[in-house]
């Protein structure tokens, strides 16, 4: 019998998933779901690709006020997850839990009253539920494995996919799962895990910073000319947009009785022009290792905030500041504390989030120029939630503090997992305990190497097609290869 694929189209990376969709199409039936406006562009650019697309998107659907709640709950029960929590992982609908960047712009949805949250969840619950339940199909491939896709794709016996980062270079995996991890890298690290540590060989592992990582890290400019040209372009589009909607209305003689459910047009000029001071308290304030010798050092680099993967990947615990608070309560009196800024989260937490941390006696700030390679050579533990440092710590054997539930390096030898603050200071003690010279650095470093180069694949020049609507072959091919790997019970015809 013939596998059955869907593969959502939607604003990221359409060109390289509609190449996924046409080299799948050669032995599955598949099924591209798209917008009208997208649809329109996949069949100018991938004509092979029209009788697969189905026009459809999420649309208002009509459940009388009183019946909403009611089947709200019903879809509860039936996917084992509460609306509250699956709003928190949408940076709009659930604004409200983002304590730990206060000066992130508002957004015009995060004021919906409860009802009408719950409203937009359920609209989008029944579209998959709806499309699933017409196509039947065995995966489903989309640019983001969303919390309610997931949920309903697993529900109707179907896998859900999305391609993620693979933390090393430029490779990327399939991750099956709304915590965007992949459970194929968990299977394969489990049995590295395995190998008698007198059979391991090191001579072929060495780390590479991501690809994407790269990339960003050369556009940063944090002087007070960069924030002031880039307010001014943000200041001149936003005005242009409210003028051409300011048009459209007299145009159409309409009033504008719609209440905004974005963020404002101007919204992220203040966050902008507010960048540069903040780099200059890091600047001021900030130490480097020279400045804490004879310290033990536990680091911690902020995460992005707001990011998916963060909402995503740990929905349970994504508070920094809860995190800096157990740590710094958990460590003796010769351990620092050190709190790396994210290079693109200056501007939008507020001056008062900073002068916290420097009221708290072990804690210090990281200066900002320096990599952050620098602090993980240095530190005796690494802690993260969600963050590439703790890939980046298994390479430079050393040992970390995981928040981040999900997450795959759980399962080494050199990592804790912490939920509380019991758990917090017993992870921090058996790690500040570990011999420098422990094997377990060795057998943690070639697992984690050989499971990430088992399922992963190359992607070249993915972190500059985010938008792109053109083919990508080589990219395509790379990424279907994968899936078959992945799943070869699916290609097996009958």
């Amino acid at each position: 019998m013939t596998s059955k694929i869907i593969v959502i189209m939607r604003g990221w990376q359409r060109g390289l998933y509609a190449t996924i969709a046409d080299a799948l199409r050669t032995d599955c039936d598949v099924t591209v779901v798209a917008n009208a406006s997208t649809a329109e562009q996949m069949v100018t650019r991938f004509p092979e690709l029209g009788d697969l697309i189905e026009v459809d998107s999420i649309e208002p659907v009509e459940i009388p006020e009183d019946q909403l709640v009611s089947e709200c709950l019903k879809r509860e029960e039936r996917y084992g997850e509460f609306f509250s929590m699956i709003a928190s992982y949408d940076r709009a609908l659930g604004k409200g839990y983002l304590v730990n960047v206060e000066n992130h712009p508002d957004i015009g949805r995060s004021w919906w009253p409860q009802s009408k949250k719950l409203r937009v969840l359920l609209e989008e619950f029944m579209f998959y539920e709806r499309l699933l339940e017409k196509i039947k199909p065995d995966l489903v491939i989309s640019a983001h494995n969303g919390k309610i896709l997931s949920l309903v794709a697993r529900h109707h016996g179907a896998t859900p996919l999305s391609i993620i980062g693979g933390r090393f270079g430029q490779r990327y995996l399939w991750a099956n799962d709304e915590y965007l991890q992949s459970s194929a890298l968990k299977l394969n690290l489990s049995i590295h895990l395995n190998t008698p540590v007198r059979e391991i060989d090191l001579s072929g592992v060495q780390y590479m910073e991501t690809a994407m990582a790269t990339a960003r890290y050369r556009e940063l400019d944090y002087s007070y000319r960069a924030a002031t040209r880039k307010a001014v372009r943000r200041i001149a589009k936003g005005l242009i947009s409210q003028a051409w909607a300011l048009a459209s209305r007299i145009r159409h003689r309409r009033r504008s009785s719609a209440p905004r459910t974005g963020y404002h047009p101007l919204g992220w000029v203040p966050p902008i022009l507010r960048r540069a001071h903040h780099y200059k308290i890091f600047t001021r304030a900030g130490v480097t290792p020279k400045d804490l010798v004879g310290k033990r050092i536990i680091y911690f680099p902020l995460h992005m905030e707001p990011e998916a993967t963060l909402l995503s990947m740990t929905p349970e615990f994504n508070n920094s500041m809860e995190l800096i608070t157990w740590v710094s309560k958990a460590i003796p009196a010769d351990t620092v504390l050190v709190v790396k800024e994210n290079p693109f989260s200056f501007g939008v937490r507020s001056g008062n989030f900073y002068n916290n941390l420097r009221r708290i006696g072990n804690v210090a700030l990281a200066e900002p120029h320096g990599h952050s390679w620098e602090w993980i050579q240095a530190a005796d533990v690494v802690t993260t939630i969600t963050g590439t440092a703790g890939y980046e710590a298994v390479f430079f054997d050393k040992p970390i503090l995981s928040f981040g539930k999900h997450q795959v390096i759980n399962g080494l030898p050199t990592a804790r997992f912490a939920h509380d603050y019991s758990s917090t200071r017993e992870g921090i003690t058996a790690l500040l305990a570990m011999p420098s010279n422990d094997p377990a650095f060795d057998l943690a470093k070639y697992a984690l190497h050989k499971a990430q180069l088992d399922v992963s694949f190359e992607l070249p020049n993915y972190e500059h097609t985010a938008y792109g609507v053109d083919p990508e072959p080589e990219m395509g091919q790379n990424a279907v290869a994968a899936i078959r790997r992945q799943f070869p019970d699916l290609f097996l015809q009958a």
